[in-house]
């Protein structure tokens, strides 16, 4: 059963919810600049829901669907009110105690604007099936809105493109959908839509990885390499060749031992790995136009 205060969710987001006359679930909605969040509550399940949606259109951008959640509790820090939602599991077999942060899960931010984003130190394949599903839907005018928190050491660092690599995999890439283009491997190029806006902007992250000497994709069965997939997680690290395994490291013969090397990770709905010995990357701002027609 879910851990929770029902004042908590009135603080942050200052409505009445609808409640089901028996008290399966409370519905709580609000809007914000022409974005409708609705978050769903079914206390006794422990399953939480939460959408975003045009409130000219009724277009949805979000949804996602937190089973048997462990808990939510409003946050309050540096300035900022929001919600927390812990997915299941998060405190191992334990129930919530109250007290305790949370560890990883979902945040929803109701003022100044509305803002849902994924947080923890790091995401992990337990982590990405505890949250079930988070769908979202691009290629319309909705997506103005950014759905992810971004901090103001970001967006500055965005206003002058000064951002390093290191900085834009975990602020950026941390909710973002990627394409993959093979044609010309070894060659292997990643696109990176970062979802919604940033600073007002739109943006997308390349990755070029000039020689892959190692790929491992996994991805459903269903899927194909001229997908989108959804990102979570990304990560690109610099080593050399002798500290690579052995079983790569014959595929690089012409280079010295101490000669650089990439290693290339994203998880979300794929889990893409990646040694290549020429690697390169740009952060590119986008028109809206170009931004909607790479989800067309």
């Amino acid at each position: 059963m879910l851990v929770w205060d029902e004042v908590d969710i009135l603080s942050v987001l200052e409505v009445e919810p609808e409640v089901e006359t028996d008290g399966i679930w409370h519905k709580y909605s609000v809007c914000r600049d022409g974005i409708r969040l609705i978050i769903n509550v079914f206390q006794y399940d422990g399953d939480v829901q939460i959408e975003m949606s045009n409130e000219k259109t009724g277009n949805q951008i979000f949804f996602m669907q937190l089973i048997d959640c462990s808990t939510v509790r409003r946050v309050y820090e540096a300035g900022k009110e929001y919600l927390e939602f812990a997915p299941s599991k998060c405190f191992g077999s334990n129930r919530y105690d109250g007290v305790s942060s949370i560890p990883y899960g979902v945040r929803v931010f109701a003022k100044p604007s509305i803002q849902v984003a994924l947080f923890g130190y790091s995401y992990n394949k337990a982590m990405y099936g505890e949250l079930l599903f988070c769908r979202l839907n691009y290629g319309k005018k909705d997506c103005h809105n950014s759905i992810n928190y971004k901090s103001s050491r970001v967006m500055a660092a965005l206003g002058t493109h000064s951002m390093n690599l290191e900085e834009v995999c975990e602020s950026l890439l941390d909710n973002a959908d990627m394409s993959i283009d093979l044609s010309a491997y070894p060659k292997v190029t990643l696109d990176i839509l970062v979802q919604g806006t940033v600073n007002d902007k739109f943006w997308k992250v390349v990755f070029e990885c000039g020689q892959v000497v190692h790929m491992d994709a996994e991805f459903d069965d269903d899927s194909s390499s001229s997908d989108l997939f959804m990102v979570l997680q990304a990560s690109v690290n610099e080593t050399i060749k002798k500290k690579v395994i052995p079983a790569v490291q014959h595929r690089m013969d012409r280079l010295n031992d101490d000669d650089p090397v990439w290693k290339v990770h994203l998880y979300g709905s794929m889990s893409l790995t990646m040694v290549t010995t020429k690697f390169s990357w740009q952060l590119i701002e986008l028109s809206e136009k170009e931004y909607e027609a790479a989800y067309a």
